[in-house]
């Protein structure tokens, strides 16, 4: 099958923050990322797409392969110039705030928002805001981290978060603004996939967890870091389909510490050895010196005694 190519000459991109992901980061968050991005094309297909804090630009680019039009927001005067200079023969930037939305009032089927929400305090306003540019009866797809699975159990704190939400609180947030709601889970998981072949039907995600001692079983995705949702007025013809993404040349990050760790190891070898190289040579030289300094004395050792 070929890929629908939605690359082109492209100017340099943007500088890696360690938040706002560009195209040449590999790794979870890219996978992670792009993941996102390819389930909302199913949904983004033939209409008019809305993709809130953009950041590069290459969502809103990738959208507008399969959209009617898309436009990318995002609240950085440089990003945005950086995203029209390399997107914008087929994605329109403007600069705004996800919670003062640079577009008329309904003008938008699909509102796509990644990894937005948890970055400002007032989740209300940025949720009424897109719905005040959704038409009727249109979807929003967001993600943000379970504050549980991401922040609470594995002890981490992302400074750039402002506020996240537990599961439940998300869910009861996107209840006072939409009358359905759809959840689902993501996780970067090192594992096998086992799934119905292709054309039958989805009942449920089973995760399987062990060794050779013992095994375990939950329903749905065990931990899941992200939550994302699918919301509407209408009621969708949603398909609950468990889907994986696997990168192109994108390395998770198990990979890239598995290639940085036989890197550093080469490296290291190759060090081993001009030591051992040098250790050799100085050796010789060390003998040579030595065989020169005891060759006179062994030649007065040897001289005949004529008294």
């Amino acid at each position: 099958m070929i890929p629908e190519d939605c690359t082109a000459a492209m100017p340099p991109e943007l500088e890696w923050t360690g938040e706002r992901l560009v195209p040449s980061h590999t790794g979870d968050t890219a996978i992670e990322h792009l993941h996102r991005y390819a389930f909302a094309r199913e949904l983004a297909r033939g209409k008019d797409v809305l993709d809130v804090a953009c950041g590069e630009g290459y969502g809103a680019n990738l959208l507008s392969g399969v959209a009617s039009t898309v436009v990318g927001v995002d609240i950085e005067p440089g990003v945005i110039a950086h995203a029209s200079n390399r997107y914008g023969n087929k994605v329109t930037f403007s600069v705004g705030s996800c919670t003062n939305l640079p577009l008329p009032d309904s003008s938008i089927d699909v509102v796509v928002s990644f990894e937005t929400l948890e970055h400002i305090a007032d989740h209300e306003k940025m949720l009424s805001e897109v719905k005040r540019v959704l038409r009727p009866d249109g979807t929003l797809i967001l993600s943000t981290p379970d504050k549980l699975n991401y922040t609470i159990i594995p002890k981490y704190q992302n400074l750039y978060h402002v506020k996240e939400l537990f599961k439940a609180e998300f869910q009861s947030l996107l209840d006072r603004f939409f009358a359905h709601i759809y959840l689902f889970e993501q996780k970067i998981c090192y594992g096998s996939v086992l799934a119905p072949t292709a054309g039958m039907p989805i009942t449920g995600v089973r995760h399987y967890t062990g060794d050779f001692q013992r095994l375990n079983c939950t329903d749905g995705i065990m931990a899941a870091p992200y939550n994302i949702a699918v919301a509407s007025d209408a009621a969708l013809q949603m398909r609950h389909d468990v889907s994986l993404f696997q990168g192109w040349d994108i390395p998770t990050d198990l990979q890239r510490r598995l290639s940085d760790s036989e890197a550093a190891q080469a490296a290291a070898t190759a060090e081993i050895d001009v030591l051992r190289k040098r250790l050799k040579s100085f050796g010789h030289r060390t003998v040579d010196r030595i065989t020169r300094l005891i060759r006179p004395r062994r030649r007065r050792i040897n001289v005949p005694h004529t008294g």
